[in-house]
């Protein structure tokens, strides 16, 4: 897995410090090979908690038509819109320095690599680490033939905490996210109750039952209260750790660095027509590319480690989703599947482009 390796050695190069010690070729080679051997292992047992029923169950078809100019196509063609849920984020808090939980591997404590410093000190210190993982568009692409739209890429790393300030500096990273602030306010964790209520009703609701009238006020209400997670309560600033509940923690630093990437980057575009987006329909024909407030209700997660979990809406109580699920096997350390919905017309929609 040199991606994954590649962006760890010129991430650590990259940034100067007094203590600094760059990894030789020899290590980066041994790193490679570890990552190697390790990758087709994990494949194998993310491949076996994908739950397929659930994609099967989250996918719908309503009886409406939505007109897009497909790539190369000389005028608009008609597609029949459609929602579907897959698995392509892979989010993982750990408290070691360069410790990939989902890899099984430590690099940090094998490996001369620079050390920039620590995220938060003392008992709650932790390190997120976020992945694009579009594990089905790689298997399921040439089976669906465009009709069906999973996420197209690759395996790539989308944050590393050890090498990003903002993540164990709270002044920086309210910087990065200037509209922070507006909820930073003893306000906000009132709001928080309405998303609460939304999310854990809506994630007892059957899939399908969730696209359509009621579906969408609830994800309104989700969506609205942009920056917290529901029951699990606020986003944090930096990857801070609650040693209370550890998992809806990890929870939260995952939905915040998602935050944070949608709006730094264009990495993670808008895929459902939301209140945050005017409810613009255009989406049922090409993601919304930009640097753009992260819809919530875009995403819903599953717990990897410590125990495998169902998918649910991660506004949803913890009860729901963490009960019984943090025995300790893995030392405080974490791993999440993130899922993403996309609105989509089907045979017609930009899938795997970023513009059109």
């Amino acid at each position: 897995m040199p991606l994954l390796t590649v962006s760890v050695l010129n991430s650590t190069t990259a940034v100067p410090t007094d203590n600094l010690h760059a990894p030789s070729m020899d290590t980066s080679e041994l790193v490679q090979t570890q990552a190697r051997e390790k990758l087709p292992s994990v494949l194998e047992d993310l491949s076996r908690v994908i739950d397929g029923q659930y994609i099967w169950r989250n996918f719908k078809v309503e009886p409406k038509i939505k007109w897009c100019k497909p790539k190369d196509a000389l005028t608009k063609l008609p597609g029949i819109v459609a929602h579907i849920i897959e698995p392509n984020i892979l989010s993982e808090v750990t408290r070691e320095y360069l410790r990939f939980e989902f890899l099984q591997l430590n690099l940090g404590g094998s490996y001369n690599f620079a050390k920039m410093g620590k995220v938060n000190e003392g008992q709650g210190a932790a390190y997120h680490h976020m992945f694009s993982f579009p594990i089905l568009g790689k298997i399921l692409k040439k089976a669906t033939n465009g009709f069906i739209c999973f996420e197209q890429g690759s395996l790539s790393v989308l944050s590393l905490s050890e090498f990003d300030p903002s993540s164990w500096n709270s002044i920086l990273r309210l910087q990065v996210i200037p509209t922070l602030k507006m909820f930073l306010n003893p306000e906000s964790a009132f709001y928080g109750v309405a998303s609460c209520i939304s999310g854990t009703t809506l994630n007892a609701m059957s899939p399908d039952s969730r696209v359509g009238e009621t579906g969408d006020s609830l994800r309104m209400a989700i969506d609205m209260i942009q920056y917290n997670v529901g029951c699990n309560g606020m986003k944090p600033v930096g990857a801070h750790m609650n040693t209370n509940n550890p998992l809806s923690s990890s929870l939260n630093i995952a939905m915040a660095q998602i935050d944070m990437i949608s709006m730094d980057t264009y990495m993670l575009p808008q895929t459902v027509v939301s209140v945050l987006n005017g409810y613009n329909e255009d989406l049922y024909c090409k993601p919304n590319i930009g640097l753009l407030p992260m819809i919530n209700s875009q995403y819903q997660a599953q717990l990897l480690r410590p125990r495998l979990g169902k998918p649910f809406i991660t506004s949803s109580t913890p009860a729901e989703w963490a009960s019984f699920k943090n025995d300790g096997t893995t030392q405080g350390n974490s791993v999440f599947f993130i899922w993403q919905r996309r609105d989509f017309a089907m045979g017609v929609y930009a899938c795997g482009q970023s513009k059109d």
